[in-house]
């Protein structure tokens, strides 16, 4: 039921806008589809066709706001760093929530055990099905840490490399398992880091700080998988899961952020930069309750509002 089910995660940001700004869905407040199964390098070709759209339809210098949920957020910047300058120019701000930057390992849990987005009541997805969708593999945790069952680190891992995965029992069923990990090994590298394009756009990122997000996997033993969530990592091995955890969301561990910020880490709004760059550190349920958080929303509409003194935005 996906469409009950957008509406449930994305209203409550809609009602923010429109209330506290004045937007209108339809009018000046659009969103913008894309399949989450697809290699997430063709996403810039969609933003590039509505940004030209909606400029068409607004007026060629018109800005643009970006926000990004999740996923979105590594496919947008991978754009950034590659678009033309005049494009880039457009964007007026980008507000990512949750940016998975270095990747996650609930990527690999989905290869092993399927995905089902509104619970295994409704339709999901099969572990197989997953398994053929570029996507997830561009969402592999790129520091890919595995560790045995003392709790050391085995050194060489190899997230990106075909043989490891069958080495420390991750699954490799896939017939063109190598062919994809070769391209996330890609993706992983052009969104590494910083970048001189993608920093001259204005943004503000999203993320959580109230929950453990797995930072490393347990290998495999004998027929038993790798252990690649905290729950199973929990029953096969209590004693080593300080090892694998660290704070963050429920999907990554807040440090993929702080290394590399693209602004002041903010913990209290009353610290906040309006207009400015900034990090958002707050407390949400979770990874998906990340852009339904109050005071997140609060944030938003204010620094939106911001912006709204010097230019004339819209959000994409």
């Amino acid at each position: 039921m996906p469409g009950i089910y957008s509406s449930i995660v994305t209203r409550d940001v809609v009602n923010a806008l429109e209330v506290g700004l004045g937007y209108r869905l339809g009018c000046d407040l659009f969103f913008l589809a894309y399949d989450w199964r697809s290699d997430y390098r063709r996403l810039g070709g969609l933003i590039e066709l509505e940004i030209r759209r909606l400029q068409s339809r607004f007026g060629e210098h018109q800005k643009i706001v970006l926000i990004g949920q999740s996923v979105a957020n590594p496919a947008i910047r991978y754009w950034l760093r590659t678009c033309t300058p005049e494009i880039r120019e457009s964007i007026g701000k980008w507000y990512a929530f949750g940016p998975p930057w270095r990747g996650t390992w609930n990527s690999v849990y989905m290869l092993q055990n399927g995905y089902w987005p509104a619970t295994r009541k409704y339709h999901g997805f099969s572990a197989e099905a997953v398994g053929t969708c570029p996507s997830v593999y561009q969402l592999l945790p790129a520091e890919g840490r595995m560790i045995d069952r003392r709790g050391e680190r085995i050194d060489g891992f190899d997230i990106f490399d075909a043989g490891h995965w069958r080495d420390a029992g991750l699954p490799c069923q896939q017939a063109n398992l190598a062919g994809q990990l070769a391209q996330a090994r890609d993706f992983a590298a052009a969104i590494a880091g910083t970048h001189p394009a993608e920093a001259a756009v204005p943004q503000t990122w999203f993320v959580n700080a109230a929950n453990q997000a797995v930072s490393a996997a347990l290998e495999g033993e004998g027929n038993a998988p790798a252990a690649t969530s905290l729950e199973t990592i929990r029953k096969r091995a209590p004693e080593i899961l300080e090892r694998c955890q660290e704070i963050g969301d429920d999907h990554f561990p807040l440090r993929h952020i702080t290394e590399a910020p693209c602004g002041p880490l903010v913990t209290s709004l009353d610290a906040m930069p309006w207009g400015d760059n900034a990090v958002v550190v707050s407390r949400a349920h979770d990874h998906r309750a990340l852009i339904n958080h109050g005071p997140n929303l609060y944030a938003l509409v204010k620094d939106m509002a911001m912006l709204r003194c010097t230019a004339d935005h819209l959000h994409v």
